[in-house]
């Protein structure tokens, strides 16, 4: 026989005798529903094995706050979030340029809250690509980076024609006014990426005559 509300425990009643009994998450609550969790007793008839319908509109948060344990679920934690697209383009026009800009931001108050501290896992199948894609720089982590061979990198390289390494190194921090500026697809370090793929030697990489 169904229970109407009115004969359920009062929500924050409820609440503190669920959290007293330290249930961990929705697997042990759904054990103990049935009555197959070891140690914890008999689930008492006042108090529903579905709270979040019944509680709906009386105080239900999420079955973190209902255990205790302040654990959210992913379905839980995508719903409070808008779209990625929607969450991406906010995030663009402000023009944040790293990750440790990202968080001091979102630190500080200043990300809406509907959008993720940490969106590669809540977008993680919904779009996510990486931070520069996030961030609108385009920026790529180097060992994530798909660098061009070895000859063709090298032929736009000579076209610079850097005189030796320290003005490589120059040139790669934007030192050098000297353009194009360096493609991410060409290393900033080509004797350590291309040691095995045929790197030479600087003057062979700046086509530079010994």
């Amino acid at each position: 026989m169904s229970r109407t509300k009115s004969k359920w425990k009062k929500f924050k009643s409820a609440r503190a005798f669920v959290r007293s009994i330290k249930i961990k998450n929705d697997a042990e609550w759904r054990l103990y529903c049935s009555g197959k969790l070891k140690g914890k007793g008999k689930k008492p008839d006042d108090i529903p094995t579905t709270p979040n319908k019944v509680y709906e509109k009386e105080g239900w948060v999420n079955l973190g706050d209902w255990l205790g344990t302040g654990n959210v679920s992913n379905t839980s934690i995508r719903n409070q979030y808008i779209s990625f697209i929607k969450a991406r383009s906010t995030v663009r026009k402000m023009g944040i340029k790293n990750r440790d800009e990202w968080q001091l931001l979102y630190k500080k108050g200043k990300i809406p809250k509907n959008i993720p501290l940490k969106p590669e896992r809540v977008y993680a199948d919904k779009g996510w690509v990486n931070c520069g894609d996030w961030f609108g720089t385009g920026y790529v982590a180097p060992f994530k980076r798909e660098y061009w061979p070895y000859t063709k990198a090298r032929a736009f390289v000579k076209k610079l024609k850097l005189k030796n390494r320290t003005a490589w190194d120059k040139y790669c921090k934007g030192e050098l006014k000297v353009s194009p500026k360096k493609p991410i697809q060409i290393p900033s370090t080509p004797a350590r990426v291309y040691e095995s793929k045929g790197w030479i030697d600087w003057n062979n990489w700046l086509g530079n005559k010994k």
